[in-house]
């Protein structure tokens, strides 16, 4: 599990890559999801989104067993 192999700072499992008691700003994802695309490696339809991930990850914890309530949090 991520958590248990990196840890959480304040419960949060995302945090800032070069300084972790800082929160993963959404510049910062933005700005990574830019330099995927551009990259052309992964296959990613025109029409995905950083959001559509959102429902990615919580389709996939459900479909895990991890509770709504959790996933909701």
């Amino acid at each position: 599990m991520y958590a248990d192999k990196r840890g959480t700072v304040d419960g949060y499992l995302l945090r800032h890559p070069l300084d972790p008691p800082k929160p993963y700003l959404a510049y910062y994802l933005q700005n990574q999801w830019q330099c995927i695309k551009r990259a052309d490696e992964v296959e990613i339809p025109d029409s995905m989104v950083i959001y559509s991930l959102r429902h990615l990850f919580a389709s996939n914890c459900l479909t895990n067993g991890i509770p709504i309530a959790d996933v909701a949090e």
